[in-house]
This record gives structure tokens, sequence and C-alpha cells, in this order.
């Protein structure tokens, strides 16, 4: 499942695009987040960290893949396939 840095809870992934938001990093619940490779944490983080050169663009692309997979199986498809 896919949620908000601030509000994402253990199973979920996430991201970090902008700054503003980094506070939350260190208190998610999330099971991962996608960060900008050159991401530097301040404190300890609890969590893995998926680095990529654009992580809303990255999170964009993630959530198309989840929505397809969920469109498939809500039309009886049994299995969907992700093309990364």
């Amino acid at each position: 499942m896919l949620g908000k840095i601030q509000d994402a809870k253990k199973g979920q992934i996430t991201f970090l695009a902008n700054p503003k938001y980094e506070q939350y990093i260190y208190t998610t619940q999330a099971s991962a987040v996608i960060v900008k490779k050159d991401f530097e944490a301040r404190k300890e983080i609890g969590t893995t960290l998926i680095l990529v050169e654009d992580p809303y663009t990255s999170f964009t692309v993630l959530l198309e893949e989840y929505h397809r997979a969920i469109s498939f199986q809500k039309n009886g498809s049994r299995r969907a396939q992700f093309y990364w």
C-alpha cells in the first residue's frame, strides 16, 4: 500500500520529495521511503530508503502501477505483471 509520509503505517511505502516534509522521515512508520539519491539524514532513520533520481516521479510511476494492478484484480485477472 501507499501512503503520505506523515501518516504511513508499517507495510506502506511513501516518498520524500519536498524538504519541508523531511521532519516526517524520522518518525514515519512506513516500511520504505523513496528519497533522492543525495539525501543525507540528519538523524537516525528507522525505515528502508529507496534512492532514486526523482522521488516524486518514481512515486508517481509506482502509484500508476498500483492502480493498474488493482484494476486487474477488479476485472478478475489472476495476476498483474509489473514492468520497470
